[in-house]
């Protein structure tokens, strides 16, 4: 009944770029609301008032069709929807990711470590009608794998005040795009997927800088980074170490298939959809102890308690050393039962009709 209700709707999409986690939710509405889209993106910093006129300028024509904004992670194109929620004007949901809920200050990672975005992000979070985070940790959060005085996690650490409702709705992966198509694999096979490697702050976050250490020390061990076309202070001199530029999202199961364990070494990673998708394949994954990751891999994969070279070395010869095989279909069968799209679908369905009706999600 909810969804012959909604399909009467329309919902004003409000995002900055085509990520795979916006098109999915994109797809998930449109098959329940008529939506109106606007990208908030311009080639210049110099172009970001004309930006914000054109944002006012459809949020206006519009006006009389929709009653409800969803943003994608908060920033300058969600402070004009929070301020109508504010006023009772329209409601608008952000959906939160982790570029707006945590600083890092020692790699320049996070709105709320720059001064101006800081504000925009800020009073967005707390005039909005309703925050849906995609993990616990964007909310509170105590990371002990990074030093403690160089990162600062969580909205209710990060924004004085906060108290704006939100509910935790995880994200979901596409468990028919990304499955198990062998269980034949080279044993010391190890792959990340992560861009913008070119840039120092990018290499940190991801800790791809342990990987290459890794590579340096175990060249018998096969390490495959994607999804950039280099990292930054690397000469590409390591011949245990392909680097491999972004290929097509579906491309991607090949990729995960021809790997036995996935690594996800991140300094701060509020979810870890690229961790699912290597789970779903069968991938054994080693992550970091950060955010949802250590949840969602529960007993099935191995976690690094700290950031430390030796620690991870040590851990992983410990694991290829380990004859006590990970059963592949257990781990894909892992994230089936917690993070499928049917979950996510309804769970985000769900707040949306309950905010539009008047009633708390």
């Amino acid at each position: 009944m909810i969804v012959k209700q909604l399909k009467m709707n329309t919902l004003f999409y409000n995002i900055q770029n085509d990520s795979s986690f916006v098109k999915n939710d994109r797809q998930i509405i449109l098959n329940n609301y008529n939506v109106i889209d606007f990208v908030f993106s311009q080639k210049s910093k110099i172009l970001t008032p004309f930006t914000f006129f054109h944002q006012l300028v459809q949020i206006i024509l519009y006006w009389n069709k929709y009653h409800i904004i969803l943003s994608q992670i908060a920033g300058y194109h969600t402070l004009i929807p929070s301020l109508l929620s504010y006023l009772k004007l329209k409601k608008h949901i952000i959906i939160l990711h982790g570029t707006d809920c945590n600083i890092i200050p020692e790699i320049g990672y996070g709105n709320l470590q720059k001064p101006v975005l800081k504000w925009f992000t800020k009073q967005s979070i707390l005039k909005a009608n309703l925050l849906l985070p995609v993990s616990h940790s964007l909310v509170d959060n105590k990371s002990e794998y990074y030093t403690e005085n160089k990162i600062s996690l969580g909205l209710r650490k990060n924004i004085v005040g906060f108290n704006t409702p939100y509910t935790i709705i995880h994200n979901a992966v596409e468990a028919d795009k990304f499955r198990i198509i062998t269980t034949d694999r080279e044993p010391f096979t190890f792959i990340t997927v992560a861009f913008g490697l070119e840039k120092k702050k990018n290499v940190l976050l991801k800790g791809v800088d342990l990987i290459i250490d890794l590579a340096k020390k175990n060249p018998e061990y096969t390490f495959t980074i994607l999804g950039s076309n280099s990292i930054y202070n690397y000469k590409n001199d390591l011949k245990n170490v392909t680097i491999i530029p972004k290929v097509a999202h579906n491309k991607l199961i090949d990729y995960y298939n021809q790997n036995k364990y996935y690594l996800q070494l991140s300094i701060s990673e509020s979810f870890g959809l690229s961790l699912c998708e290597a789970m779903l394949c069968g991938c054994i994954p080693i992550v970091s102890n950060v955010g949802m990751m250590p949840e969602i891999v529960e007993d099935k994969g191995f976690i690094l308690m700290s950031r430390d070279q030796v620690q991870i070395n040590n851990l992983l010869h410990t694991i290829c050393q380990d004859k006590k095989e990970i059963d592949q279909f257990l781990i894909r069968e892992l994230i089936l039962k917690k993070y499928s799209f049917p979950i996510r679908r309804e769970k985000l369905l769900f707040a949306i009709h309950h905010l539009t009706s008047n009633k708390s999600p």
